[in-house]
């Protein structure tokens, strides 16, 4: 594609939000955002499957160990050509090594396996409680302090708004290219994930006031 079918497509979008916590509902649907990207030759389409693939199976933490999750980042790192896209998904690998190490050492277990200089340094800071990476990473100081507290919908809250920032950040840089579709994707998928989160929420509170309901009317507390 050239720059004014780029900016045909980024004009089609609808503004996201300048914080995602503000918003009460997606701008665009994935249904929808997929029919717009359509319009991108083959060669940008398939790194946008890619990077959509990869955003979609991360938000399954649990149901992945942590060799799966590097067995991923090495398959990825060989496919994907586009600096922004492969950024997107080495941040989120860092991340994910980090809150993979406060939580296993929570757990008295050893570092988590990763891949670069991040789980090598991890591996030498294992005692340290910000495993020497609060300048860095300086939310790892309240990541930690939420664990302990034992707080996992603010901790999600501040995971979200790490990606948030920093994809926001460099779409700010862009204009209308390629790079800055990879950007509204990730930050789409940041903004699904807040409001799928709020819904999880509400149907688990909904389903707790049922339980409650039924045992009053039943005499059976749950």
């Amino acid at each position: 594609m050239t720059g004014p079918a780029y900016y045909t497509l980024l004009g089609s979008l609808p503004a996201l939000p300048r914080h995602f916590e503000q918003a009460d509902r997606e701008p665009i649907s994935w249904y929808q955002l997929r029919q717009r990207l359509e319009m991108l030759e083959p060669p940008d389409a398939e790194v946008l499957e890619q990077l959509a693939r990869f955003l979609a199976w991360e938000r399954q933490p649990l149901e992945r160990t942590d060799e799966e999750v590097c067995r991923r980042y090495e398959e990825l790192r060989g496919q994907l050509k586009n600096p922004t896209a492969w950024g997107v998904v080495a941040f989120r690998m860092r991340v994910r090594t980090i809150m993979s190490a406060l939580r296993r050492r929570r757990r008295r277990l050893g570092p988590p396996p990763g891949v670069g200089s991040l789980a090598r340094h991890i591996a030498r800071n294992w005692d340290s409680p910000t495993l020497r990476l609060e300048v860095r990473y300086p939310w790892i100081v309240d990541a930690e302090r939420l664990l302990v507290e034992a707080r996992p919908l603010e901790l999600e809250e501040l995971l979200l708004r790490i990606s948030w920032k920093c994809w926001t950040r460099l779409s700010d840089e862009q204009t209308f290219s390629f790079d800055a579709v990879v950007l509204y994707v990730a930050r789409w998928s940041v903004l699904s994930r807040w409001l799928s989160r709020d819904a999880a929420a509400g149907r688990e509170k909904f389903a707790m006031l049922v339980t409650e309901a039924m045992g009053e009317q039943t005499g059976i507390h749950f």
